[in-house]
């Protein structure tokens, strides 16, 4: 079968005149964030981890029960999941249930305002870089103890 060099040129053109937006749209995109390739925050995920973060994924994989619950903000609660079978809080936006209710709590929860997250169904709480955003000055809850820390990273459980 013979395809019309006419037609070819045809999906050839159609074909980048679909694309080329999408591409222009993602260049700029990416441009706009050089400067903070974590993401912006709070609803972009990171571009990266760092070292440290890597070390207390691990640290928790290796410490933490299958299926705890960890609260953290919305960048790291995006990778948890894919270091270990552990549960969090907050994660993707399609797949937390109630998303703006609780990113909101969450913020409210590392600024200290608020107590409306229930913590008895929480294991353990990540204070990283993103939640030093929310707050560089958090104080855990009472019945929690710091179980993992580094140099940009506490883990704390909840006891």
């Amino acid at each position: 079968m013979k395809i019309d060099k006419r037609l070819l040129t045809s999906i050839v053109l159609i074909s980048f005149l679909l694309l080329f937006p999408t591409n222009i749209y993602h260049f700029f995109d990416k441009i706009s964030s050089i400067n903070n390739k974590r993401g912006s925050f709070p609803y972009q995920v990171n571009h990266y981890i760092y070292p440290e973060e890597h070390e207390a994924l691990e640290w928790l994989k290796a410490n933490s029960k299958e299926y705890s619950v960890v609260l953290s903000t919305y960048n790291i609660g995006n990778y948890i999941p894919r270091y270990m079978n552990n549960r969090v809080y907050l994660g993707h936006w399609a797949q937390t249930i109630n998303f703006t209710e609780k990113s909101e709590d969450v913020i409210e929860f590392y600024q200290g305002k608020s107590d409306s997250i229930d913590l008895e169904n929480i294991d353990y709480i990540w204070y990283g870089l993103d939640e030093k955003e929310v707050n560089e000055n958090f104080i855990p809850p009472e019945n929690s103890k710091i179980v993992f820390e580094n140099e940009k990273v506490s883990v704390y459980n909840i006891t």
